[in-house]
Order: structure tokens, then C-alpha cells, then sequence
């Protein structure tokens, strides 16, 4: 089995990596069984990269299985799409994800613990584990603090791109969308951020659905910068800025 991930220090998988893939691939296994390559995430491929891809995933060879992962398979070219099978994975209902939890010792809020990552047992245990959510709250409290000129966007910006930036897009994509569902009438309980209902209401009172729904689109664009060579600090200042211009 072959693995093939973002080398270290990089957010891209190169067309070197799948160069060297390929070449195993077209060889004989060894043992005479199956030869399994994984490619996660497989949106990390440059252009140069998927396209090296092509002639291996249309002529893979007999007992070979191919397994690109990602999240977004729209990002992925159209000529890697067109030679590869769709498998949709859901997440697991909520309760067998509570026993899973519960199970490795997490006692947590639970909706909000898997709002936030989305529904994802795994993805719940790394913030957990890694102090997302400890994190979270603190970041919550400066992207309140923009709205009321407390905060500096700049130094915030300068602050968070060391930390988890990618992560910081997602929850205020996550409270963005809370606002949008209280402007919508959703109910409380609908709510992801469920622990900060009490700055949301009054926000929500204060701010046109049709910018929320503009910076909730600026969020997604900055989602899939990061998974480019962007530059984080003048991407988290731009978000920033523009949040605090949100009306």
C-alpha cells in the first residue's frame, strides 16, 4: 500500500510524488496481491501533478485500486473526475457518534463539539485533543471584540496565522451561519455555536442578511486559498476588515 500526502512543510502534493507513484504502480506486486494507493487529500495535487495522474488512473492495471480522498471533489479537475467512481461517505448519525466520544473518554458538549467539526467523530477528537476548542473561545471573543473597536485587525491577523488559521475561517463561517439562521427564524436549538447565543441574538438585530450572506461567500473563497500558497496574514486581515465593515 502506497500513501500519498502533502510533503512536509507543504500544502501542495507535487508532480515528483506522483511521478514515483506511478512508476511503482506499473510494476508487478510483489507478493501477487492487491496494490492499493491513497491519495489524501487528493484537492492537494497541483495541475502538473493530477495531470501526471491521468494515464495511471485510465490504464491502472490489474488488482491495482486507487483511492483519491477529498472533501471537495468539485475542486478536483474534470479529467480526474471523469475516470474515477464516486463514493459518498456520510457522517455518522449524532448518538453513535456520542457513544464513539464517550467512549474515548470525551465529555463535552456534544452539538456543539460535533456542529463544529462538522459531524465528524475523528475531526470531534482532534479538537479535543488538540485544544481547539479552547482556542476557539478565545478567537471568538477577539471577532466579537472587532465588531465593537476593541481589537485590532492587523495585530489579530498577525496573532492567528501562527496559530490555526484555517480553523479560525471555519468558525466564523460557523457564526456567520448562525447569524444568517437567526435573521432566517431558525430556532435556537438549530444553532452550531450554540454557547454564544447571547452575542448572537443582538448582532443578528444589527446586520442585513444580504451581507452575511456576502461574507459567508468571502469566507468559502478564503477556505480554498488556504489550500493554495496564499499569504495567511493579508488573507486573515482582508477577512477581518471586511467583517468589521459588515452592516
Amino acid at each position: 500500500m502506497h500513501v500519498v500526502t502533502p510533503e512536509e512543510d507543504s500544502k501542495t502534493i507535487k508532480i515528483d510524488q506522483i511521478r514515483k507513484l506511478c512508476d511503482v504502480m506499473a510494476g508487478k506486486p510483489q507478493l501477487g496481491g492487491y496494490r492499493v494507493a491513497i491519495i489524501n487529500p487528493a484537492g492537494a495535487m497541483n495541475i502538473n501533478a493530477a495531470n501526471g495522474l491521468l494515464k495511471t488512473l485510465e490504464e491502472p492495471g490489474s488488482n491495482t485500486v486507487i483511492m483519491l480522498v477529498c472533501s471537495r471533489p468539485g475542486a478536483l479537475p474534470a479529467t480526474i473526475r471523469s475516470r474515477c467512481q464516486k463514493v459518498v461517505f456520510q457522517a455518522p448519525d449524532f448518538e453513535i457518534s456520542k457513544e464513539w466520544l464517550k467512549n474515548h473518554h470525551v465529555n463535552s458538549d456534544f452539538p456543539l463539539l460535533l456542529g463544529l467539526a462538522q459531524g465528524a467523530p475523528l475531526e470531534a477528537l482532534a479538537c479535543i485533543n488538540e485544544g481547539r476548542l479552547e482556542d476557539r473561545g478565545v478567537f471568538i471573543k477577539e471577532f466579537t471584540g472587532l465588531k465593537q473597536g476593541i481589537q485590532n485587525p492587523l495585530e489579530m491577523a498577525d496573532i492567528w496565522k501562527k496559530k490555526h488559521p484555517e480553523y479560525c475561517i471555519h468558525w466564523m463561517m460557523t457564526w456567520v451561519m448562525d447569524l444568517i439562521r437567526l435573521k432566517s427564524a431558525v430556532g435556537m436549538d438549530r444553532l452550531i455555536n450554540n454557547d454564544s447565543s447571547e452575542h448572537l441574538q443582538p448582532l443578528a438585530k444589527q446586520l442585513d442578511l444580504k451581507n452575511l450572506f456576502k461574507f459567508l461567500d468571502k469566507c468559502q473563497s478564503g477556505v480554498q486559498q488556504m489550500t493554495t500558497q496564499v499569504n495567511v496574514q493579508l488573507l486573515l486581515e482582508d477577512l477581518f476588515i471586511t467583517w468589521i465593515k459588515t452592516r
